[in-house]
This record gives C-alpha cells, sequence and structure tokens, in this order.
C-alpha cells in the first residue's frame, strides 16, 4: 500500500504530512506526558507534606493511648490501604517515643528504615509489597514526629491516570488535524487534477491551451510549459501538413513528365523515330534528375525543420564548426573531375584565410547551407561564369558569401525566393532548381541566429548570399 501512496503525488504528500504530524504531535506528546507525570508526583508530594502537618496539629495533645483511623471512613476511599502514617512524640525521662497516632496499615513499632532521615525529608525505600515513598517531618508543634508513605505502585497509577487525562486532548486534536490536512492536500491538489484531465482531453485536431480557474503559483509554470508543448506539437503537426502538401504538390508535374516522356520513348518507332525516342529517353533522365534532386531538398528541409522550431537566437551556441575547413571540403566536392563546376563549365574558386575561422554553429547544417548556396549558384550560373566562395572575418564573426557572375536576381525579388518552391532565375538562366535552396539556408541561418543576406555578386552583376555567424566561444 505504500508503494502504491509513493506512486502518486497525492500519496506521497499524505504521507509525508502524517509522517510529520505524527512525528512532532507525538514528540509533543511524549514531552507532555512526562511533564504530567512528574507535576503529579510533585502533587503528591506536597500532598505527603500537607497530610504530614495536619496529623502533627491535630495530635498534639497529650495522650496515653494509641489512636487508629476508623475503619468506616477508610473504606470509602479506594486507595485508603496504599497510605500509612505515624505520629510519635519524643521520649522523656529515658522512656522511649511514644505512638500517638497511626493509620491502620501502619505498624505500632517504628520504621526502622526511616532511622536515618533527618527532621524534614523524602525517601523512597522497598517496604512491604512494593517500593514506598516517606515523607518525615520532625519539626511538629510539641516536637512531634510525623512519618507519611504512599504506595509507589498507587503514586505511578494516579500520576499516569492524571497525564493521559491531560493527553486525551492531545489525541483528539491530532486526530482532528489530520483529517484537516487530508482534505487540505486534496483540495490543494485540484488545479494538478484539472490540468491533467484537460491534457487529456486534448487530440492532435484539438490542441488548443488548457486554463486553469485560480491556479497556484506551483501550477502557473507547469500549466505554461505544458502549453507551450502544445504549441510546439501544433507547429510540428503544421509543419508536417504543409511538408505533405508541398512534397504532394511538387512531385506531381514532374512525375507526369517522366511517364510523358516514357510514353512517347514507348511509342517511338526504332527505325525513323529514333532521335525523338532518344530525345524522350534523355528527358526522362533529365526528369529523373530533377526529381532526385527535388526529393533531396525536400527530406533536408524537413529534417531543417525539425531543430528547435520556433526557438530564438543561436540554438547551437554551445557548438563549433570550422568554416574554412567546410569550405574546402564542399568546394572540392562542387569543382572535382566530372562534378557540377566541370560538367557545367563553370569556375568553382574559394578565398579563404590561412586559418581557423572557428564560428559557434552546428558543422553538419552548416555544410547542408553551403551545399545549398554552392549548387544554387552552379545550377543559374552560365558556362563560362564563375563562382565565389569566401569566408571573411569580421568583428565578432565570420561572413561566409558565396557570389557568382549570372543573371542574378532582381532586388525586388529578393524576398520572395526565400519562400518555398519560388524559381525566379529559372526562365532567366535556365536553371533546373526546386525553388528550396534558398528556403532551406534561410531556415539555417534562423537557426543559428543569422540571416541570410542577399547582393549583388562578381563584378556588380549576379548574386551574393551571405551570412555572418558568431565566433565560438574561448575561439580567438
Amino acid at each position: 500500500m505504500i508503494r502504491r501512496w509513493l506512486s502518486s503525488l497525492h500519496g506521497r504528500l499524505i504521507l509525508i504530512v502524517l509522517v510529520c504530524v505524527t512525528g512532532v504531535d507525538g514528540l509533543t506528546g511524549l514531552l507532555g506526558y512526562r511533564q504530567a507525570t512528574r507535576e503529579a508526583a510533585e502533587l503528591m508530594d506536597a500532598q505527603l507534606v500537607e497530610i504530614a502537618h495536619v496529623l502533627g496539629t491535630t495530635t498534639g495533645a497529650p495522650a496515653t493511648a494509641v489512636v487508629s483511623v476508623d475503619g468506616a471512613a477508610r473504606a470509602a476511599h479506594r486507595y485508603h490501604k496504599r497510605l500509612v502514617f505515624q505520629v510519635w512524640r519524643p521520649g522523656t525521662g529515658g522512656r522511649g517515643d511514644q505512638l500517638l497516632a497511626r493509620s491502620d496499615t501502619a505498624p505500632e513499632a517504628p520504621l526502622e528504615a526511616l532511622a536515618a532521615v533527618a527532621d524534614d525529608g523524602y525517601v523512597t525505600l522497598p517496604w512491604r509489597d512494593g517500593t514506598w515513598r516517606f515523607y518525615v517531618s520532625g519539626n511538629e508543634p510539641g516536637g512531634l514526629r510525623v512519618v507519611v508513605g504512599q504506595q509507589g505502585g498507587v503514586r505511578d497509577k494516579m500520576a499516569r491516570e492524571v497525564a493521559m487525562n491531560a493527553l486525551y486532548p492531545h489525541l483528539a486534536s491530532w486526530a482532528v488535524l489530520v483529517g484537516l490536512l487530508l482534505v487540505g492536500v486534496r483540495q490543494a491538489l485540484t488545479p494538478l487534477r484539472q490540468l491533467a484531465e484537460q491534457v487529456r482531453q486534448r487530440s492532435p485536431d484539438h490542441l488548443v491551451p488548457v486554463r486553469i480557474e485560480a491556479a497556484p503559483a506551483e501550477i502557473v509554470p507547469v500549466a505554461g510549459a505544458v502549453n507551450g508543448l502544445l504549441q510546439r506539437v501544433e507547429a510540428a503537426l503544421e509543419r508536417e501538413r504543409r511538408f505533405t502538401a508541398d512534397a504532394a504538390h511538387e512531385l506531381r508535374t514532374p512525375l507526369a513528365a517522366l511517364k510523358i516522356q516514357a510514353q512517347v520513348a514507348r511509342l517511338a518507332d526504332s527505325g525513323s523515330d529514333e532521335a525523338a525516342r532518344q530525345a524522350a529517353l534523355l528527358n526522362v533522365i533529365r526528369g529523373t534528375d530533377r526529381l532526385a534532386h527535388l526529393v533531396e531538398q525536400l527530406l533536408t528541409l524537413a529534417r531543417v525543420d525539425a531543430h528547435a522550431p520556433g526557438q530564438a537566437g543561436n540554438a547551437f551556441a554551445t557548438e563549433s564548426a570550422d568554416l574554412a575547413a567546410l569550405a574546402r571540403e564542399v568546394v572540392a566536392g562542387a569543382a572535382g573531375q566530372g562534378a557540377q563546376a566541370q560538367r557545367r563549365g563553370v569556375t568553382l574558386a574559394a578565398v579563404l584565410p590561412p586559418w581557423t575561422a572557428t564560428a559557434a554553429g552546428q558543422a553538419d547544417l552548416l555544410a547542408v547551407l553551403l551545399r545549398n548556396l554552392v549548387d544554387n549558384a552552379l545550377r543559374y550560373t552560365p558556362a563560362g561564369g564563375r563562382v565565389e566562395v569566401r569566408v571573411d572575418q569580421v568583428p565578432f564573426g565570420w561572413r561566409l558569401t558565396v557570389a557568382d557572375d549570372g543573371p542574378g536576381i532582381p532586388v525586388a525579388e529578393r524576398d520572395r525566393v526565400l519562400e518555398r518552391f519560388v524559381r525566379l532565375a529559372e526562365d532567366a538562366g535556365g536553371g533546373e532548381g526546386s525553388g528550396l535552396g534558398l528556403s532551406i539556408v534561410a531556415r539555417i541561418a534562423q537557426l543559428h541566429g543569422a540571416a541570410l543576406e542577399l547582393g549583388d555578386g562578381l563584378g556588380g552583376k549576379g548574386l551574393a548570399a551571405s551570412v555572418v555567424l558568431p565566433l565560438a566561444t574561448g575561439a580567438a
């Protein structure tokens, strides 16, 4: 049962409250019990003194007979056999002490064990059937010596009864307090149950924020975190829906074109229509390449969108990447034998610093950013053109730039090309892009707390795309 209680916050709070209240209440009850028994013992000691003084006063007159307590009177109380007393008059003229009065439960002989007790004082001694508490008073009127004793068991029982009578209200208040605390804990957790119920009612099609009336201060951040999560989930679902719609729209056209070209090649006669068949097959190959590029860009876009959606600032501030090394790797891959630059007859160059250019960012994503900028420049730069990759140091950071001398993009259209599936330069330069390259670059730059800037390219023409990244922590 305890394990089941510990599995819930409600059970843990109740268990903690019960342990704390019971522990504190038990300690105070124990201290109160001990104090009550101590007070009861002192009260009974005071009663012994009072009895001794009363006996010493009332038996002061000369007497020649022993006075004993009347049997009817002593039977009126349940503790009459547990109280003894003796009143002695000191002997004179060589005579021994004279017993003036005693209880019928007291012996006629002096209590020898009390001989060592001088004048006044208390002493606890084993006598008869247990331990007894005696008080001896030797300063009574007429020089009388009074001895009063009480059985220890009776004293202890009376002290316990007094202490328990004082403890009963304490126990009752503990029970009431525990009941109130249980009700209070359950009531205090009501907003948490309301929050859980509202979250349980949410579905992928119903992600409205949760609201709790008069929420305590401790629940407000939890509700805020849940609402933030719901917003992120809704944004992720919206991205998935948008990606699916965009992919379906963009893939429909090239797939239809591939099907048409394949049908043309199939219907063309292998004799007189050989040229048409070859042209159709070439178009199939080109369409396949374009479709493969589009699928790759769509997958890249989906992967980029999955990184820290909606996060402000540099989501990768704790990571570092060498921009110079990345630029060398991308340029070498695009300018190698049979690579894109060679196939298109475009000169690809890199202007890099001779030292490490360490920026704050995620190396893999920055490599995707740079490859898309280079690929975009090579696609739209005509044969004989030039593409240049530069890494320049700026105050507190590095500027990564890819510039070309191709047709460029009109100033009025530079904001539009950052949108998805927008291809403005395709008609002017004969490019075969998917319209996703610059939008992918803009998204990666946003994740790094930067912005993609578009300007004039080499020789005042073409396009220059640049991103300024901050220095990595600890980089010189």
